[in-house]
């Protein structure tokens, strides 16, 4: 007689099921995607303010792709560093590989030193302290309120000062009137990382290059230079004819050396000669 076989119990549908019902089992946050071009790469919110050097808030832009990106129908947007309400500026135009490209926001009434180089021109007027910054590759403006980081919507997104929630990974430092915030080096999506606090330095693609010098001409292959022409010795000048002073002078010496010789026939023709 058969010994009849004792059921197992399901033990690791139990167990996947109590884990499930005690809210063990969680779904990770999708990561922020790198940006494939183009990085938010300094933001500045203190321009005009009290205590600043520079008139006017202001984004850069930097593209760090091999090619050109165009633009046009892009925006940059900003939020309050714990806001969920989005202001856009739009964009035009393209921004070359490895260049910059400028937004000027809006201007206080402080500072001395206006942007040079703008690229396009908004009217925000962005924290001096803490915020965030969105480019966004459309002109809608974002809903996605403080879960924007790793959205399809959002190409790159600095959040910076102690306060800003929604930023990518922790936050950017904390800025003042007289610092931005500037990339350091690629986009590893937290921005503690890829940011430091510093004085501002904005760029942007209408800054006018510093011309190359002309490069002086090279000879032909072969060719041999012309030695400078040598300049001629000046002539001797010609000796002085003897004066009629000297010649008396000679003439009355030899008069007397006849006359020590007693040829008178000497003496007389020497003074005819005298006497011409």
């Amino acid at each position: 007689m058969s010994t009849p076989r004792t059921a197992r119990p399901a033990v690791l549908g139990l167990t996947v099921a109590a884990v499930v019902a005690g809210g063990l089992v969680t779904t990770a946050a999708p990561a922020a995607a790198v940006s494939p071009d183009v990085v938010i790469a300094e933001v500045y919110g203190g321009g005009g303010n009290n205590g600043a050097t520079l008139t006017t808030d202001f984004i850069e832009l930097r593209n760090d792709a091999g090619t050109a990106v165009d633009l046009t129908g892009w925006s940059v947007q900003y939020a309050s560093a714990a806001g969920t309400t989005w202001q856009t500026t739009p964009l035009t135009g393209s921004i070359a590989p490895g260049g910059r490209y400028l937004v000027a926001e809006a201007s206080g009434s402080g500072g001395t030193v206006p942007l040079t180089g703008v690229d396009t021109t908004g009217t925000i007027a962005m924290s001096g302290t803490a915020g965030k910054v969105a480019l966004v590759p459309s002109a809608t403006a974002l809903t996605c309120g403080t879960g924007c980081a790793g959205t399809p919507a959002v190409r790159d997104l600095v959040g910076w000062g102690s306060t800003a929630v929604g930023g990518e990974g922790a936050p950017a430092p904390g800025t003042s009137n007289a610092t931005s915030v500037s990339r350091t080096g690629p986009d590893t999506d937290v921005n503690a990382a890829d940011f430091t606090a510093g004085a501002p330095t904005p760029q942007g693609s209408g800054a006018a290059p510093e011309p190359e010098p002309e490069p002086q001409p090279e000879p032909a292959s072969g060719a041999v230079p012309e030695a400078a022409p040598v300049p001629e010795a000046a002539p001797e000048p010609a000796p002085a004819p003897p004066s009629i002073a000297g010649t008396r002078v000679t003439a009355l010496e030899a008069e007397v050396a006849a006359l020590r010789d007693g040829n008178r026939a000497l003496i007389q023709a020497m003074r005819v000669l005298l006497d011409v």
